[in-house]
């Protein structure tokens, strides 16, 4: 047959409901973007833990040595691939004294530059860094001056600490910048992600040697609420929806062969009245493919509109879970089509009416 004869019969078959288009399009674009939205969903709260784990400061590693931390080395470790930020920092042998709280001295550390990236301060200019519970109380923020008990300096910026879980002392401090100092710091902080216990260990590189009298070095995490290590590509290849897309190709393959078999004593008619069985098979694939791809473009546009109201920062993952599932999906219904229209046989067109 002709195209233009197979593409009519097509859409004859469609026009008049024979073909079941409509009902497979409904049936398949439900468990498409059912299967869409339980794998995203799922992915989408791995996303939200890891996002959790690094905002608590849990991704933070910190290497304590008194007197002995190299600034710069500390710094430079930020050049290393999966160490995002890191600086240091030193306490001051003397709190500040706010003019405005004279009795609640304030903690005051003297850091590296690269330390302003760990606590996500944006701003580089001079002057201190104060905590948010600090300035809320003293009623300043960026830009304005601060008045100490004994002179008055300006404010660069504030930085957040919250009450979390993770270490305490600095919820209530102020931090100068030192842009060259000589002087060894006595921590270096390294935010690390993913967590790498290979690249903690990179923190003991910024140690000068110790001296007899020295104390030794003392690794730990920032906040320590929430684990260890967060280990997101385990999560993700175990998550309970990881199969979803073996569901889809199972699913589409059902409906394939349903849509074949519900119609088997039509088809084996038509080759008993002279259609060639490659036509036949070919008109089958052709309506398959008339409620295969509605139901794609369905569920893709559901996608994206989850991943819209969902505020879903990487987009990438959505399409790659998305287009895995549809291929599919789309692959199980044209194979259990075809290999339902195999099965067809023109002798068994009595054997049909019988059983139907």
């Amino acid at each position: 047959m002709r195209w233009n004869v197979l593409l009519r019969e097509v859409w004859l078959n469609v026009q008049s409901g024979t073909s079941r288009s409509a009902q497979l399009c409904v049936v398949f674009s439900i468990l498409l973007a059912g299967l869409i939205y339980l794998d995203l969903g799922n992915t989408h709260s791995i996303e939200l833990e890891a996002q959790r784990y690094r905002e608590s400061g849990a991704s933070i590693i910190t290497l304590e040595a008194i007197g002995r931390i190299d600034g710069t080395a500390c710094d430079h470790l930020s050049k290393v691939p999966g160490i995002h930020s890191s600086g240091a920092l030193r306490r001051e042998p003397t709190d500040l004294i706010v003019a405005a709280l004279p009795a609640a001295p304030v903690s005051h550390y003297a850091v590296t530059p690269g330390l302003r990236h760990v606590l996500h301060i944006t701003d580089s200019g001079t002057g201190l860094l104060l905590s948010s519970v600090l300035a809320q109380q003293v009623a300043a923020g960026p830009g304005d001056e601060l008045l100490l008990s004994d002179r008055q300096t300006p404010i660069a910026d504030t930085f957040n600490y919250p009450d979390d879980g993770r270490r305490a002392g600095f919820g209530y401090a102020a931090l100068s910048q030192e842009f060259q100092s000589e002087i060894p710091f006595d921590e270096c902080w390294a935010e690390i992600w993913p967590t790498n216990p290979e690249l903690e260990s990179l923190l003991s590189l910024t140690v000068y040697p110790a001296t007899d009298d020295e104390t030794s070095t003392s690794r730990s995490q920032l906040n320590t609420t929430l684990g260890k290590t967060f280990d997101g590509r385990t999560r993700f290849a175990e998550r309970i929806t990881a199969l979803s897309f073996a569901l889809a190709g199972a699913l589409g393959a059902f409906l394939g062969v349903f849509s074949v078999a519900s119609r088997r004593i039509q088809h084996a008619r038509s080759l008993h009245f002279g259609l060639h069985k490659r036509d036949l098979h070919i008109i089958t694939i052709l309506e398959t493919l008339t409620w295969v791809a509605p139901s794609m473009l369905i569920a893709g546009s559901g996608s994206i509109l989850y991943a819209e109201f969902a505020s879903i920062s990487d987009s990438s993952y959505v399409l790659v879970i998305s287009l895995r599932i549809m291929a599919w999906a789309a692959f199980g219904s044209f194979l259990g089509a075809s290999l339902a229209m195999l099965a067809v046989r023109e002798r068994h067109l009595f054997k049909y009416f019988k059983d139907r």
